[in-house]
């Protein structure tokens, strides 16, 4: 009779545990959410390179030029004083089609609310940036010299290799 005792009095403990990482869980990623919803609430405000004049980011400040690569979209802002584009980041058909599947998984997550749900989201996230990343280093190569050379903060020339 102590052996069963002691085995429910396991049992018990195990399931208050497991009660205990499923609601730190939901907890996380409520906080999470609440992050995220912040963070679209909040204005941005950008100075021009160009022209010095500042500004608010929305909307109508972000543009879509098209590149000599076919699918390759360039996004940037475009500064309502002087005109001046400002790239952001390359976007490709991979990078699209990542988001697509956020879309989806989110929108299954928010429904269901259960860990496989929310695993399949941050896979399908992870997925989008490794899209971008890609994207992002191999089209550095479209962006003018100005621009590249102001983000390189290496002063060497790419030539210079000090352990040959």
């Amino acid at each position: 009779m102590d052996n069963s005792k002691q085995v429910k009095e396991a049992f018990e403990q195990a399931q208050a545990e497991a009660k205990a990482v499923r609601e730190a869980k939901a907890i996380q990623q409520q906080n999470e959410a609440r992050q995220v919803e912040a963070a679209r609430n909040n204005k941005l405000e950008i100075k021009c390179s160009s022209c010095s004049g500042e500004y608010l980011l929305s909307k109508k400040n972000i543009a879509r030029r098209g590149t000599a690569v076919k699918g390759v979209i360039q996004i940037g802002v475009v500064c309502p004083h002087c005109e001046h584009f400002a790239h952001s980041y390359f976007e490709t058909p991979a990078m699209q089609k990542a988001q697509g599947q956020i879309y989806r998984t989110k929108f299954v997550w928010e429904r269901s609310r259960n860990e496989r749900a929310w695993k399949k989201l941050k896979a399908a996230q992870k997925k989008k940036q490794i899209a971008h990343d890609r994207a992002q280093a191999r089209f550095a190569y479209l962006l003018p010299d100005a621009e590249s050379s102001e983000e390189d903060e290496n002063p060497l020339p790419a030539t210079h290799n000090p352990e040959a």
